[in-house]
């Protein structure tokens, strides 16, 4: 059963760490019906999550790979804040903290390439109000290197994934970045 459960779990998730437009499975999203107070509100409209913008940060559009319902805050072109939604074909929520881990774990250390170096592959595990987040560190080749903070967020049949990234504002962006988690709600987890 667990083996079963796991496969879901691979399955479910690569959609999130992917960087191709498609998504497998049936989208399970609904509208967000609110859930986050105080300050400048970031929610997509008609998607499933919202978070506070932190101080200094400003909305911006953004792009996540395949993602849906994308936002951004930045504080400048190179300290910026991305999220998105990658569905689940099942529901995530079903998955004990370990089979979870274990499967973000397996699918994150695929995306290892020359140019986006992934500090560990195992990932840390959290429970933040908006449900369980596996948490990862990256730096990109480029110059300059991108230091990039990576959170997959999961509730029920949703996804979202934080991407924290900054070149020489690293303190700054990582704090926003912990703002942004605690303040994120998944209002809609598609059950």
């Amino acid at each position: 059963m667990a083996k079963i459960r796991l496969c879901l779990a691979l399955a479910a998730l690569l959609g999130a760490l992917a960087c191709t437009s498609s998504v497998a499975g049936t989208p399970h999203l609904a509208a967000a019906q609110g859930g986050c107070t105080g300050g400048t509100i970031i929610e997509p409209k008609g998607g499933p999550y919202c978070y506070t913008a932190p101080t200094g940060f400003k909305q911006s559009q953004a792009q996540l790979g395949g993602a849906q319902y994308t936002t951004g805050v930045i504080l400048d072109k190179n300290n910026l804040i991305i999220a998105g939604v990658f569905p689940a074909p099942t529901d995530l929520d079903k998955l004990s903290d370990s089979e979870l881990t274990k499967a973000v774990d397996e699918l994150i250390g695929k995306q290892d390439s020359a140019s986006f170096r992934l500090s560990s592959n195992t990932g840390k595990l959290s429970k933040p109000p908006a449900g369980r987040a596996i948490e990862y560190q990256a730096t990109t080749d480029g110059s300059p290197p991108i230091h990039v903070d990576l959170y997959i967020v999961s509730k029920g049949h949703t996804k979202v994934q934080l991407n924290c990234q900054s070149t020489n504002q690293q303190e700054k962006v990582q704090a926003a970045c912990g703002q942004v988690l605690q303040s994120l709600r998944i209002t809609s987890t598609g059950n």
